[in-house]
């Protein structure tokens, strides 16, 4: 697995969550939670 690069370290959480969205196509956040979904895919893409 690869280590995201500096740029990818310094995002903000409004920022992820908006690639996650870009990304997927599914929300990040539902009715006031972040999903299980969003939650994996930003342990993996931050390692």
């Amino acid at each position: 697995m690869q280590k995201p690069d500096q740029k990818d370290q310094t995002l903000s959480d409004e920022d992820l969550r908006e690639l996650y969205e870009k990304d997927t196509g599914k929300n990040a956040e539902w009715r006031g939670k972040l999903t299980k979904g969003y939650l994996e895919w930003k342990k993996e893409k931050l390692g």
